[in-house]
């Protein structure tokens, strides 16, 4: 039985070291033959894009239902940064990973160097947007704001040129987002402007028409004249109270004055109510422009700012060792799997045996 174990163990040894040995030269041959490839690294920092407008309106004025008293209240100001997973997106995006094929199939073709295959799937895989979390809470997850851009290639310089052409494509994208969004926001407060202008300017026109149509210090005037004759008149129907034909007139004459003196009066006051409210409304136009003019400016100068959201902290350099492949680590695994796999079979292969025996012996007996 010694016998049998010992030539077992041997007859495993041998070939272990057959199969690793097999397996080692296998792979270190198929090792050798893979292409070297090189990762680059660039540091970008994200701003926040400067432009957000929020329509913040004091309840006091909201509940108001003349539309005329409800002033603007559009502010711009500092708008938070996208989400991680969103700078992602965009960076990672089908037209940055087509603008970063062509910058490798040049690069690579200046260097001399076959480029091989460079689908947009093979482009993308080879790109690694990296952030680390800053703090994480149940509610929320807060990123460093300083993000990697990993750029895997052939060539060390080829891979630098790509990383760093990479960030620039990043800063040149939040660029067009940020002047999209300022020339938007800025575009719409100055179409409110104008519509309020427009408004503005028809009432002051009417006011300008009423002043023209009705002098109301004339009205006034004629008014203080009316009232002034008729207490003349009621003071000579006081002196004229025995004279019934003299008494007559003047009734008449008081009659006449007083239904002047009211028409007057009704005039007047329509003239004054219209003429306060058409003031009101200039006042509150007068007011919105003044708030969208403020607004306006500031989104005129937000977009006119050339400050990037991305901002290039560290630029690329070729690295000095290769990213990949590691040949040793191809041997090793080989080998590994080569000396766990012969056992693996010898030894089932003698179960296999033993089984297939112990079913011819049972066979027979029962024969």
């Amino acid at each position: 039985m010694a016998r049998r174990e010992t030539a077992i163990l041997r007859r495993l040894t041998v070939r272990m070291v057959i199969a690793m040995a097999i397996a080692g030269v296998i792979a270190a041959y198929y090792a050798t033959r893979l292409e070297n490839t090189y990762r680059a690294r660039a540091l970008i920092m994200l701003a926040p894009l400067p432009l957000e407008q929020t329509d913040e309106v004091p309840s006091n004025i909201a509940a108001m239902l003349d539309p005329t008293r409800r002033v603007n209240y559009v502010k711009v100001q500092m708008a938070e940064a996208l989400a991680m997973p969103d700078y992602r997106l965009i960076l990672t995006s089908d037209e940055i990973v087509a603008r970063l094929r062509d910058v490798l199939q040049e690069r690579y073709r200046e260097a001399g160097i076959d480029s091989g295959r460079l689908s947009l799937e093979n482009v993308g895989r080879a790109l690694e947007v990296r952030s680390r979390v800053h703090l994480q809470t149940p509610l929320e997850i807060q990123y460093q704001q300083v993000v990697e851009l990993l750029v895997t290639a052939k060539d060390p310089k080829v891979a630098a040129d790509a990383a760093n052409a990479w960030a620039e494509m990043g800063i040149e994208m939040a660029e067009r987002m940020r002047t999209a969004a300022g020339k938007t926001t800025a575009a719409f407060l100055q179409e409110r402007y104008d519509a309020l202008w427009t408004e503005y300017a028809a009432v002051r026109d009417r006011l300008e028409t009423l002043d023209q149509s009705l002098d109301i210090a004339a009205l006034e005037e004629r008014l203080a004249e009316h009232e002034r004759a008729i207490t003349r008149q009621q003071l000579r129907q006081a002196e004229l109270a025995r004279a019934s034909e003299e008494r007559a007139a003047a009734d008449t004459t008081l009659k006449t004055l007083s239904a002047s003196a009211s028409a007057l009066r009704a005039e007047l006051a329509r003239a004054k109510r219209e003429r306060e409210a058409l003031e009101i409304s200039i006042r509150a136009y007068t007011q919105q422009l003044d708030e969208l003019g403020v607004s306006l400016h500031a989104a005129r100068v937000a977009a006119a700012d050339t400050i990037p959201e991305f901002k290039i902290v560290s630029r690329a350099l070729p690295p000095e060792e290769r990213h990949a492949p590691r040949r040793s680590l191809y041997v090793v695994v080989a080998v590994f799997l080569a000396a766990t796999a012969v056992p693996v079979h010898l030894f089932g292969m003698i179960a296999l045996r033993r089984y297939a025996q112990s079913l011819e012996a049972g066979a027979h007996g029962a024969a």
